[in-house]
C-alpha cells in the first residue's frame, strides 16, 4: 500500500468513526487487507468470466479505493468485517454479495463446547456460478449481524451487508 493510498484509507476510516481501533495499526491493516485480497482471488478464479457481467477479477486496495468512490457503503462494509477479525475467506464471499452476487443459502449451527460452523452459498451475477463458503471460525458469525435481512411475498431475503452504525468519540 502507498502513502497516498494510506492516507485516503484513514480517512476513510475517520468518516466510519474506526480509525481508533487502527490508529497506528498500518501494518495490521495492510496485512489483513493483502489477506483478503489473496483469498478473494482465489475464490474469483476460474469463476470470473469476462462474457458475463460479474464479480470483479481482483480486490486490491486500488480497487477499495475507486469503489469506495462510486458505493462507499460496500467499502465501510467491509472494514467494520475487518475489525471483527472475520476470515478472510468470509471477507471474500462477503464481497462478492456487495458486488452483485446473490446470497442463495445460509446455515449456521452452535453448540456450546464445540465448533459453530457457518456456510454461506452464493449465487454469482451470470446467474450460473455458484460458490460456498464454509467457516468453523466463530469470530465469523458476526457477518450475521450486518447482512440486510427483509421478506419478499412472504419469504424471507438476505439482501446485502450493510456497515452498521458507529458513534464518534
Amino acid at each position: 500500500m502507498t502513502d497516498e493510498q494510506w492516507s485516503e484509507l484513514q480517512i476513510i476510516l475517520e468518516k466510519r468513526h474506526l480509525e481508533r481501533i487502527f490508529k497506528n495499526q498500518r501494518p495490521f491493516l495492510e496485512g489483513r487487507i493483502e489477506e483478503f485480497a489473496s483469498a478473494y482471488a482465489r475464490r474469483v478464479s476460474g469463476a470470473h468470466n469476462p462474457g458475463h457481467p460479474g464479480v470483479p477479477a481482483t480486490a486490491s486496495v486500488s480497487d477499495l479505493l475507486n469503489e469506495h468512490s462510486r458505493n462507499a457503503h460496500r467499502v465501510d462494509a467491509l472494514l467494520q468485517a475487518l475489525v471483527f477479525s472475520v476470515s478472510p475467506e468470509m471477507l471474500a464471499m462477503m464481497w462478492m454479495v456487495l458486488m452483485g452476487a446473490q446470497i442463495e443459502e445460509i446455515s449456521y449451527g452452535y453448540s456450546r463446547g464445540a465448533k459453530s460452523q457457518l456456510k454461506v452459498e452464493i449465487l454469482l451475477p451470470d446467474r450460473i456460478t455458484k460458490l460456498a463458503f464454509h467457516s468453523a471460525e466463530h469470530r465469523d458469525a458476526s457477518l450475521l449481524k450486518m447482512m440486510a435481512l427483509s421478506t419478499s411475498n412472504g419469504l424471507p431475503v438476505v439482501g446485502d451487508f450493510s456497515p452498521l452504525y458507529v458513534p464518534g468519540p
